[in-house]
């Protein structure tokens, strides 16, 4: 069970609270009046406007200017971030009895409020008029409330006075019709969803129980999240798929539901070639190799890469550092590879294309905070090594805020060098020969003497030798016994001869005067991209031709 950690304390009474992923920033209100907020990886108070009368929920507007405030007092106001006191805020609308949480529905320029009181409402007050619509449901005591991405339903917490105690319903927004999901909770208070497909909520409440529950929405379960909060948990805030932020009576709180491991490797390696398995010095500098230590299911020895790269980001451990974005570097020069993953929507996998935008002036990713609604969780770019140069290149990410200040580098220390090679292999075969004669046109090599050798031309290359080379040669058909030859036939291509021989008597073993065979020599390429040799460079050759007198 994860332990609550108080990022700060002494706050003056619990409201809503709206995380900034961009600024690490969380703002929220205080019942005393004040609008404040706390950089997250920096704890500090910080108090932005004052005036408020009875502040109880916070939304930003999508601009990232302006905020939303509901006062207990009726209010829903907006205001400035530029000029955040309540004397230079804005009334939206009025007149409301105690209002709560709301949800912001910009594109269509509504808000939703609850009030609560024993017979209290839901509304949807136009963001312009300010004219209240209740919807046609009666709510007994609601505090929580948040609206499917759909506009379909909403969820809301009532802190019911009856034998439900409290609850939680869904009210289908075109007509009232209510459903209760869950009943029995300790004073239930501001919700939150708990995964981006809206498959389930997180439900803080107080005391005396002082915990976090998640509802499954699937099959109305209730599960704990985290408890023993020092202080009245009241609202939730979302930092990632496992890190929330809890408002409570006097505390922010930090809850985090995964072991982050701040030192370990941010960038992970390339695909399934783990980082530390790169060659960072000696002859073999950029190579791949996972043969040491054994055992580990893909293996590579001296490899090195080519084709589409996969890169691979510790997605939980860069939020945990607090970063937002990421920058892949090659060379100093940031990359802009545009790369697309399968992402599970909540009842279906669909095509996700990532591209990069400018973050601090560079061309920078966005932290997966849900990377296993991903089918490859780890996936940090697709990125094209054929636009660079067969050569040994740098290569580094930068992992930043949602300013683009560089919060950490992987892989640490010097610089980490990779060699790029997307050569084409080279694999021909000559025309046999007999004392330099060669096969005729038709394919026979005429020999006077079994004595006589047989020379079998070839050439088996690669421009950085990164390839191997393996060569055959049969002789009739049903699996005879091999013919007799001389030279290395399978290998590096640095050890590949410019020719195989064999006598004529070798050759053609126990067949009477002449045989028929077939040559063939395959050259593999050994470049890798993390995922799978690239086979595209590969060069092959077949031959055939007949012994005869």
């Amino acid at each position: 069970m994860p332990t609550p950690t108080d990022l700060l304390t002494g706050l003056a009474g619990a409201g809503g609270c709206v995380y900034r992923p961009a600024l690490n920033q969380l703002l929220y209100v205080e019942f005393s009046g004040n609008l404040s907020s706390t950089n997250v990886i920096s704890p500090a108070h910080t108090v932005l406007g004052t005036g408020y009368a009875s502040p109880e929920d916070v939304e930003l507007s999508g601009d990232g200017l302006h905020v939303y405030i509901t006062e207990r007092a009726g209010n829903l106001v907006k205001a400035s971030l530029a000029a955040p006191n309540r004397a230079s805020a804005t009334v939206v609308a009025s007149g409301m009895v105690a209002p709560q949480q709301m949800s912001l529905d910009e594109a269509h320029n509504v808000a939703y409020v609850v009030e609560y009181e024993a017979a209290g409402h839901l509304y949807r007050i136009n963001l312009t008029s300010g004219v209240k619509t209740p919807i046609a449901v009666t709510l007994n005591f609601p505090v929580g409330l948040v609206i499917t991405s759909d506009r379909q339903y909403a969820y809301v917490t009532e802190q019911t006075t009856g034998p439900d105690k409290g609850r939680v319903r869904r009210i289908r927004l075109s007509d009232g019709f209510a459903t209760t999901l869950v009943t029995g909770l300790t004073a239930p208070f501001f919700l939150a969803f708990g995964d981006p497909v809206e498959a389930s909520l997180l439900i803080p409440e107080r005391d005396p129980a002082n915990r976090v529950s998640r509802l499954d929405l699937a099959t109305n379960s209730l599960s704990l999240i985290a408890s023993g909060f020092s202080s009245r948990p009241g609202a939730i805030a979302s930092v990632s798929s496992s890190r929330i932020l809890v408002h409570g009576e006097t505390t922010i709180s930090i809850v985090d539901f995964l072991p982050f491991l701040p030192k370990g490797p941010l960038f992970m390696g390339f695909g399934f070639i783990p980082f530390d398995k790169v060659n960072q010095s000696g002859p073999n500098l950029g190579l791949a190799d996972t043969t040491v230590p054994p055992g580990y299911f893909y293996q590579v020895k001296d490899t090195p890469f080519g084709g589409l790269l996969p890169i691979m980001i510790d997605y939980p451990a860069a939020s945990a550092i607090g970063a937002v974005y990421y920058r892949i570097k090659v060379d100093s020069v940031y990359r802009q590879d545009t790369w697309t993953d399968e992402k599970w929507t909540g009842t279906t996998f669909v095509p996700d294309t990532v591209s990069p935008v400018l973050i601090g002036g560079h061309p920078s990713y966005p932290v997966r905070t849900s990377p296993f609604l991903f089918m490859n969780p780890a996936l940090g770019s697709l990125m094209d090594s054929t636009k660079l140069t067969n050569a040994l290149h740098t290569f580094e990410v930068e992992f930043v805020n949602g300013l683009g200040v560089v919060l950490a580098t992987s892989p640490a220390g010097p610089p980490y060098q990779i060699r790029i090679d997307n050569n084409h292999c080279v694999g021909v075969l000559a025309q046999p020969a007999i004392g330099g004669t060669p096969a005729d046109a038709c394919g026979i090599l005429r020999y006077l003497t079994t004595a006589q050798t047989v020379t079998m031309g070839l050439t088996a290359s690669h421009p950085n030798n990164f390839a191997t080379f393996s060569f055959s040669l049969i002789r009739g058909h049903g699996a005879p016994p091999p013919p007799v030859i001389s030279g290395p036939t399978s290998g590096p291509v640095s050890a590949a001869p410019a020719a195989i021989t064999g006598t004529v008597a070798g050759l053609l073993g126990t067949c009477s005067g002449m045989a028929a065979f077939a040559e063939s020599l395959y050259v593999a390429a050994t470049a890798n991209s993390g995922w799978a040799r690239q086979s595209q460079y590969d060069a092959s050759d077949l031959l055939a031709f007949t012994l005869a007198l």
